[in-house]
């Protein structure tokens, strides 16, 4: 590719993605990115009902994959932040387009709650990931002991000691709460702008954006409302 093209190619991207449509576009791309990670995280994550060796031998295997688990950890933050900034940038052009308010609060209340808050509960979401690494990954949450099993890090236990306290439990809980909420109408808005749209779609594009938000968050709940009942060995 020569110098020429490959400056056309990227201010046609520059200028793709500038756009409404295309910051749109960008969104709903990195959301299902992101909605498509957090599905291979669960699975790895409930391997830990199948007991204590079998989530510690998945985590092991990916330790012994440096590359791949920062590659994925690198992409996810890269993903993420993404979809966030973008997400600014499309609720300030919003504002700066609508600088008034609606005159009547009947617009304001055909929106649903999600669609209201997707901003807040965006960067509730990413406060959440923030946290989730320092805990998990990087070990800076006070109390996060990493022992050892078989001369291997014991990953499991760690997890099932961190979901033995109430408070860390149920943080977990209604923090994949918020995710879940924030899925319910990621999923949706995702659809319409990669085209699924009509009177007959909609209903149901509705209905499974509830049914993949909710139901990836109560999956993810699962696992600290076990370690809470002393379920996890």
């Amino acid at each position: 590719m020569s110098a020429a093209t490959s400056q056309t190619a990227g201010g046609y991207l520059s200028r793709t993605f500038s756009s409404a449509l295309g910051a749109k576009l960008l969104m709903a791309l990195s959301g299902l990115l992101f909605y498509g990670w957090l599905i291979l995280h669960l699975l790895g994550n409930i391997s830990i009902f199948a007991g204590s060796a079998t989530m510690n031998e998945y985590a092991h295997l990916l330790a012994s994959k440096p590359a791949l688990l920062w590659g994925q950890r690198i992409g996810l933050l890269a993903v993420v932040l993404t979809h966030v900034v973008t997400a600014i940038k499309l609720s300030a052009r919003n504002r700066a387009a609508r600088p008034q308010p609606y005159a009547s609060p009947r617009k304001w209340r055909q929106a649903t709650l999600a669609s209201r808050t997707m901003l807040v509960s965006g960067l509730i979401v990413l406060a959440f990931l923030v946290f989730h690494l320092a805990h998990f990954t990087l070990h800076l949450v006070p109390g996060t002991v990493l022992g050892e099993s078989g001369g291997l890090p014991d990953v499991a236990g760690m997890v099932i000691a961190a979901f033995h306290n109430p408070v860390i439990a149920l943080f977990y809980v209604v923090a994949v709460g918020f995710i879940g909420f924030h899925l319910s109408h990621a999923v949706w808005s995702a659809s319409q702008t990669l085209g699924f749209t009509g009177p007959r779609v909609r209903p149901v594009t509705t209905t499974l954006g509830w049914v993949l938000g909710v139901g990836l968050a109560a999956l993810f709940c699962l696992i600290p409302l076990a370690g809470l009942a002393g379920l996890l060995h």
